[in-house]
């Protein structure tokens, strides 16, 4: 075996020389358009340029290659994919599922012949969550196989590491994992990177392209939208698009808007077939001492309509609601101000008829709003339930 201390001397080696040859390159390049130049300008012939050192091949000599997939057609192998979500959405919570069923070799919730069910490795790059205390904890629920998935150690993580970084090239060549997970992408960028400048992002895509074909790694990008929902989705990733036409495919996450408690997931862009869009609940074992969900694992809940742009928009699904029980919900809530969120019924039912809200429309805004009955002597009540326990530690 080739000792560790070796085999990153020589990939350093071999990176730096790679640079000095093309910085050579371009040195070379750019005084012979100036020497051209100078001689056309005194009316001399000038010499052919000197042969191209980049090989060039007919389209007939190429081979013709299937496309190959950890899970189709998702994720293609060895090339770019995003996951993209709000802030909440819980887009590191399907990632870290996703590292869980790599790095077993386990089904994607529905079988599917054309994956290859083998363990794989995983190196996952976090710049957001802490390993031990969330990362980790949230693998252990989901049944991953923590021998194949990889972190930095926690003083190394936060020293800064780019897609360009020599560091970054070491380490999978050492490691030769299967799957790179980046969290965020963006955060992996060259120090004084302007995320919207198209040649600085294409340029750092392209390297990380490259990498992946060289060390046979899929990489996987975490990314935030912009703030604009009246945009497409795959329009409303911050930053330059070039990221996404580098990708092949782009999932889109975000919780329902009818039910917060289901995350759906779609593409929003696919070069080859379209994955059906799937919906996933989060399994909750209790609370913890404050009343916050303790998170498990997350449940398949099958495949739904929702498109990338409903998702992203937080489009509601359901049929578009009156004008009338807007206004009646309206009216419930202002009531509920007044009355410190106790209303009595007969008096709710009383002045909702007096401006034209009939007992039909005040009903269903009642239930819109959940609040519930409550008897008290003769009167009764409606009023505002107690504050749910809901899930605050999505990602």
């Amino acid at each position: 075996m080739i000792p560790e201390d070796k085999v990153i001397t020589e990939a350093f080696a071999n990176l730096a020389e790679k640079t000095a040859i093309a910085e050579q390159e371009d040195q070379d390049a750019k005084l012979r358009r100036e020497e051209i130049d100078e001689l056309i300008e005194i009316g001399m012939e000038v010499d052919k340029p000197k042969p191209a050192r980049r090989k060039i091949v007919k389209s007939a000599d190429i081979a013709a290659v299937e496309k190959e997939w950890l899970i189709y057609p998702y994720f293609q192998k060895y090339k770019l994919a995003l996951v993209v979500g709000e802030a909440g959405s819980c887009k590191t919570q399907l990632v870290l599922k996703f590292a869980a069923i790599f790095s077993t070799g386990s089904v994607f919730w529905v079988e599917n012949p054309m994956i290859e069910h083998s363990p794989k490795k995983i190196l996952y790059l976090s710049g957001e969550d802490a390993v031990d205390d969330t990362l980790k904890p949230r693998l252990e629920k989901m049944g991953a196989n923590e021998d194949n998935i990889y972190f930095l150690d926690n003083g190394d993580s936060y020293i800064p590491i780019s897609l360009t970084s020599p560091d970054l090239e070491v380490m999978i060549a050492q490691l030769r994992p299967d799957v790179v997970v980046f969290d965020p992408l963006q955060g992996y960028l060259e120090t004084g990177t302007n995320a919207n400048d198209a040649v600085q992002i294409r340029k750092q895509a392209m390297h990380l392209t490259m990498m992946a074909e060289k060390y046979k790694f899929t990489p996987i990008g975490i990314m935030h939208p912009n703030k604009n929902a009246l945009m497409k989705a795959v329009d409303r990733i911050s930053g330059s698009k070039e990221f996404v036409n580098v990708a092949r495919s782009v999932l889109q996450v975000g919780k329902d808007v009818d039910d917060p408690k289901i995350i759906n997931v779609a593409m929003s862009k696919h070069n080859g077939p379209k994955g059906m869009s799937f919906s996933f609940s989060l399994e909750e074992l209790g609370f913890d001492e404050k009343g916050y969900s303790i998170i498990g694992d997350l449940i398949f809940q099958g495949t739904t309509q929702k498109t990338a742009d409903q998702i992203a928009s937080g489009a509601s699904g359901r049929k578009k609601e009156s004008p009338i029980l807007d206004e009646a919900v309206d009216f419930l809530q202002e009531m509920l101000k007044e009355k410190s969120g106790r209303i009595k019924i007969s008096e709710a039912k009383d002045q909702a008829g007096e401006i034209g809200i009939n007992d039909k429309s005040l009903q269903r805004a009642r239930s819109k709003l959940g609040l519930v009955f409550k008897k008290e002597g003769k009167e009764n009540f409606w009023s505002k339930p107690e504050d749910d326990n809901i899930i605050r530690i999505c990602h």
